[in-house]
């Protein structure tokens, strides 16, 4: 089921990770496409799984 977008809910999320990298000295290790490849084939078998 799908949700129209609140009004005000933005399209693109850019998360602040100023505290995480000076508080826990953490800053993202793997490019954004290079994390999303991964991730998708991951959904995807989930949802042939649950087709079958």
């Amino acid at each position: 089921m799908h949700y129209a977008l609140r009004k005000h809910d933005p399209r693109q999320r850019q998360p602040d990770i100023t505290q995480a990298r000076d508080r826990l000295d953490w800053a993202p290790k793997v490019a954004l496409r290079e994390g999303l490849r991964p991730t998708i084939a991951y959904f995807e078998r989930l949802l042939r799984a649950n087709i079958r």
